[in-house]
């Protein structure tokens, strides 16, 4: 099934402070909240990353970034523009509850299956 990833990253520069753990916590309740809203519940895989930037981009050695991936399922969610809708209301809601930092979304292609059970 031909589906939609989107590739989310938010950036721990400069004054713009923030962990792993609370972009994780930030995500879940607004994608609960966007689940009420709406019905879609954007789910994902999070991961740290090491930063490799100057000081022109405010990073010191401790910058690190926040990267969501989320998929969506076209068997739970066939309505493209109903999920990427929510999914933008999600990322807005996180940018905004860490005070605003960089964040830089990519959407990609792809080719998706899933085994719900053998």
């Amino acid at each position: 099934m031909i589906t939609e990833r989107y590739i989310v990253n938010f950036y721990s520069v400069g004054d713009k402070r923030f962990n792993l753990a609370e972009v994780k916590e930030t995500w879940i309740h607004a994608a609960a909240y966007e689940n009420q809203r709406c019905g879609v519940f954007v789910n994902g895989v999070i991961e740290k990353m090491e930063l490799i930037c100057d000081l022109q981009d405010q990073c010191r050695r401790d910058s690190m970034g926040v990267r969501i991936i989320a998929t969506r399922n076209p068997v739970l969610y066939e309505d493209k523009e109903a999920f990427f809708d929510a999914i933008r209301r999600v990322i807005l809601d996180v940018k905004q509850s860490l005070n605003d930092p960089y964040v830089t979304i990519s959407i990609l292609s792809t080719n998706y299956f899933y085994f719900d059970s053998l």
